[in-house]
Parts: C-alpha cells; structure tokens; sequence
C-alpha cells in the first residue's frame, strides 16, 4: 500500500490533502492541536497510510522517525501520543471515535494501544483516500 506520485506537484498535493484529512479525523474525534501528541499522532498516521508496514514497527520506526523530526526521544514520543488517545477516551467525541474504529465503545476506561488507534486511523483515512481517486 505504497503511494507513488507522478510527478513534484502530485506528489504535494497529495500530502497536504491528507495532511488536511488527518487534521479534521484528529479534530473530529477531540485531539486538541496545542499538544504535541496531536503533531506525533498525525506524523505517525501519514507514515502509516503511505506505507502500512510501518505498523509492524511502531516501536522501532515510528517513534524513532518522529522523535529526530521534533528533536525528542522516543519514549517521551510514545508517551506524548498514550496522552492524546487517554485523552480522547477520557473526553474526546465518543460517537466520532466509535465511527473511526467503526464500532462501539462501551467502556472508556480501557484506551487502544498506540499501535491499535494509528492503525485503525490510517486505515480510515487510507480507504478515503482510495475511494475518491
């Protein structure tokens, strides 16, 4: 599920179409933008719906890759984006997130891994992206 782009031009605007389409998933579902798990979690998803292999490696390629970007370190990456999604559980949209994971959530004690939430995201958004080219 790689994208290739044609062309310079393609190429930009496709990523900030889903730039776009990640910002309004993460506003939609209560992510607020002034925390830095907002800017970690819609790093990680682009990663993902440009390539989803990534997720097999959230661990060892993601926060790694996101970490030197924002100049942190990994861990505190990891713990940035566990803090945006409990946060989202405590107080986000539920009905925007049970649309998101596409089904219901009945407990909001019991949050996604990381590794679940960007999945199920880029998922989301990879298929939005499919469905209107």
């Amino acid at each position: 599920m790689e994208h290739k782009s044609k062309g310079t031009d393609a190429s930009s605007q496709y990523k900030k179409d889903l730039e776009i389409k990640i910002a309004r998933v993460l506003h939609e579902i209560g992510i607020p933008v002034h925390i830095r798990g907002y800017f970690y979690i819609s790093d990680a998803v682009m990663m993902a719906v440009n390539d989803m292999s990534v997720i097999n490696g959230v661990t060892n390629k993601v926060y790694p890759k996101i970490a030197q970007k924002y100049n942190a370190n990994p861990a505190s990456v990891e713990r940035a984006i566990l803090r945006a999604i409990e946060g989202v559980w405590k107080c986000g949209d539920i009905e925007a997130v049970n649309s998101l994971f596409g089904c219901k959530i009945f407990n909001r004690k019991i949050r996604p891994s990381s590794k679940w939430f960007i999945a199920s995201m880029a998922h989301r958004i990879w298929l939005e992206q499919t469905s209107s080219e």
